[in-house]
């Protein structure tokens, strides 16, 4: 194996790192995180998809303009955009 690291995502892409990192960071900075470990392999998957689950659908993404990404796969996002377009600019 070479020095370079190596994604085990599937399909190699140029930027799936930085992507991972980023979700690994948030994982890290949530409260309910489990510093200390957890207690065993089902209570981490059972954390880990609840975490899933909000990163994907309830997380406002600042990279997305504050939509989540389950509204940017739906194409939900635009209603969202549009809506804070309008708010925008009533405030200015």
């Amino acid at each position: 194996m070479s020095a370079k690291a190596t994604s085990f995502l599937g399909v190699r892409v140029s930027n799936d790192n930085p992507y991972s990192e980023t979700m690994f960071r948030t994982m890290k900075y949530r409260p309910e995180f489990p510093y200390k470990g957890f207690q065993d392999l089902p209570v981490a998957r059972e954390w880990t998809n609840k975490f899933i689950h909000w990163y994907n659908c309830e997380h406002q993404h600042s990279g997305l303009k504050f939509v989540t990404r389950e509204q940017v796969h739906t194409g939900g996002y635009i209603d969202v955009l549009k809506n804070s377009e309008i708010v925008y600019a009533q405030v200015k």
